[in-house]
């Protein structure tokens, strides 16, 4: 990976250098969806970052896309610490677990204690499509992706929230972010929480002056009881109250050890002003017979042994607010006095969960906040391979930005001094200057303007694709018999255009089978998986309400288009049958149907088109795929310098070869 490499050295890598993103030839890339990458939308410029930046924006509470932050900012948190520092994450108790599809890992600031819990996810059947450095190669081609490329997708409401707060987990935020790159299902849930200890039981366990005149009283009212006790005691009621949780997350149900309210150290150290402590902690007020003397005691509640994966503690539970409130506390002896055992320290674990590397010295590094770090999504000195996966991603997410992207390149590859990196940035910048970035180019004649109108949209074309494509689903699902008609307006818009990836974009979408989106919106099924029953309901109900066959024709493309994303045998039988039901088949074998309404024989005479086969789909695919032939592309976007006069001669030369002199010739043997 890291051999010199010229321009010249191989075909495939020379395509990969002079090809912006999405351009190149390359091998299938599968998209694989999950509810959450249902839910982006993917019509609105949202920039996602390397996982080792995201660790670094969340660390220093400065997401770049995520406003998380700002709303804490303008929110009134009751917290004994300022939270607006570089955080220092702790693992948090038992609570952290990995399974097959899964790995939660719970975590504290050592500072702060605000708690901050990392949940992620990823689809196990498409485990061999998750991100993973080993595809990493220079130069990097399109359908290879070793990093995450994390992108917010939403937070969750007050509402979504409220049913999970609780004195056991006072959550403030939940924010979910996906992996962009097409085929990784990978995913991160963000739960933030606050301190579970209030700031009155930090005062209290803090205040040296009132316990010190404790162990004077308790020395003046029984000396020789109290002879051993010295002024150290002043600092230990963080240090006795760990062991108290220690002994009962330790103890079973039926051996927990009661606190006796005489009890000597507790007696000072605590005393009667931190009894709301111990309540709050669910230590329950009794009397107990000791040697026939009554004996105050105060008796903790057993919590239920640890439920969740790997014999990890659940959340929000008893005994998950105790190891909470005990991490807490050791953050503060910690702090009171930094011990030779040093705390345990998360950012490893985490950098390694996200499948990263931690960058150093990012400290005071004038570079790290500039404009084209941001705009990239990545942070210095990071590696060629790691710039340009996230330079292709933003270029995903931030079509009406490729100008900036392409300079931050430029920018990052001048601050590396990476002599590969700088020749593919030079490329790219060159490739992209070449290429027109207005779309509304070459509609002299108003047909551009025209599709736009078609489409609900009002000319001039500065739009992205993606609202573009947002256009044509709305319009797709509002009249479903227009439906060809949209899509020709796709490929008309997409004509006009010299940006490959627009292009390419646009003429994805205008195939006759429908994505997977799209076929969602037809049926009206909203953009998260539903079951396949659902699926199948919501097309028969439009097919009964349909007015006109070509509109029954768009709902059964829809409904098949779904069970072929989804491979659902099931569901691929429900078409069937109602295709069936309704006498629409499919046309020729293909992937659209007809109204099947002929009543004699295939006119064989005639040439391919409607009257004869009733069916266009693939004439149409196949020009969908020569329109993305450049040479073909190139004649008919240029068809004025290529055309011919109608003259007989030229009709005549138009149907045969010849030779050099321009002599008809037999095209086998003409050289």
């Amino acid at each position: 990976m890291e051999g010199q490499y010229g321009l010249g050295s191989q075909d495939h890598d020379t395509s990969s250098y002079a090809a912006l993103p999405g351009t190149a030839q390359a091998e299938f890339v599968p998209h694989n969806m999950t509810p959450m990458k249902f839910h982006f939308a993917s019509n609105k410029e949202v920039a996602g970052c390397h996982p080792s930046r995201w660790i670094y924006e969340l660390t220093n509470n400065d997401f770049t896309a995520c406003d998380m932050f700002q709303r804490a900012r303008n929110a009134k948190l009751d917290s004994t610490y300022t939270w607006d520092h570089p955080h220092r994450f702790l693992i948090n108790g038992n609570q952290s677990f990995s399974t097959a599809c899964s790995r939660l890992l719970s975590t504290i600031c050592l500072d702060c204690h605000f708690h901050f819990v990392f949940k992620l996810s990823w689809d196990e059947a498409h485990r061999d499509a998750l991100c993973h450095p080993a595809q990493s190669r220079w130069p990097l081609p399109d359908n290879q992706f070793p990093w995450h490329h994390l992108v917010w997708a939403r937070s969750a409401s007050d509402a979504e929230m409220s049913s999970d707060q609780s004195k056991y987990y006072p959550l403030l935020a939940r924010e979910f972010f996906i992996c962009h790159a097409p085929p990784c299902t990978f995913q991160v849930t963000l739960e933030v929480s606050e301190p579970r200890m209030p700031t009155w039981w930090v005062q209290l366990l803090s205040d040296r002056d009132t316990i010190l005149e404790q162990l004077r009283a308790a020395r003046e009212l029984e000396p020789s009881r109290f002879e051993t006790a010295n002024d150290d005691w002043a600092d230990q009621a963080p240090m006795n109250l760990n062991t108290y949780l220690k002994n009962l997350l330790e103890s079973g149900p039926d051996d927990v050890r009661s606190i006796s309210k005489r009890n000597r150290r507790f007696s000072v150290l605590f005393g009667p002003r931190c009894y709301p402590i111990f309540k709050e902690l669910e230590f329950v007020d009794e009397v107990r017979e000791r040697d026939g003397v009554p004996d105050e005691v105060f008796t903790p509640t057993a919590p239920a042994p640890p439920g969740g994966p790997s014999g990890s503690t659940e959340l929000a539970t008893l005994r998950a607010y105790l190891e909470d409130v005990r991490t807490e506390i050791q953050c503060l002896i910690y702090k009171a006095e930094p011990g030779p055992e040093r705390p345990n320290f998360c950012s490893p674990m985490l950098h390694a969960d996200l499948h990263c590397h931690e960058v150093p010295d990012l400290a005071g590094n004038p570079l790290v906040n500039t404009e084209r770090y941001r705009m990239l999504g990545i942070l210095p000195n990071q590696s060629r391979d790691v710039v340009v996966s996230a330079y292709k991603r933003q270029w995903e997410l931030l079509p009406n930005q490729r100008r900036a992207l392409v300079e931050s390149l430029m920018g990052v590859a001048n601050d590396t001094g990476d002599e590969l990196l700088s020749d593919y940035a030079i490329t790219q910048s060159s490739v992209f200057d070449s290429q027109t970035q207005r779309q509304g180019t070459g509609d002299d004649d108003g047909l551009v303007s025209q599709a736009l109108n078609f489409l609900g949209l009002s000319p001039p074309n500065n739009y992205s694709a993606g609202s573009i494509i947002e256009a044509f689903r709305k319009k797709v699902t509002r009249d479903p018999a227009d439906a060809g008609t949209a899509r020709s307006m796709l490929m008309l818009i997409a004509r006009a255009s010299t940006d490959d990836s627009y292009q390419a974009a646009l003429l994805m979408e205008s195939d006759p089978k429908m994505s997977l989106q799209t076929a969602h919106s037809v049926l009206g099924l909203g953009t998260s998986p539903v079951p396949w029953q659902t699926s199948a309901e919501a097309a028969k109900n439009k097919l009964d309400a349909s007015q006109a066959a070509e509109e029954s024709v768009v709902y059964l493309e829809a409904l098949d288009a779904v069970a072929d994303h989804t491979d659902s045998a099931l569901l691929k039988d429900a078409v069937a049958k109602l295709r069936q039901s309704t006498g629409i088949t499919s046309a020729g074998g293909g992937d659209s149907y007809q109204a099947d309404t002929r009543t004699g024989p295939v006119d064989m005479s005639l040439p391919v088109g409607l009257h004869n086969i009733g069916n266009t789909c693939y004439l149409n695919s196949l020009l969908q795929y020569l329109f993305t032939v450049k040479p073909i592309r190139e004649v008919v976007l240029n068809y004025d310098e290529s055309r011919l006069d109608l003259t007989d001669r030229c009709r005549y030369f138009s149907r045969r070869p010849t030779d050099k002199q321009g002599n008809p010739g037999c095209r086998t043997c003409l050289r």
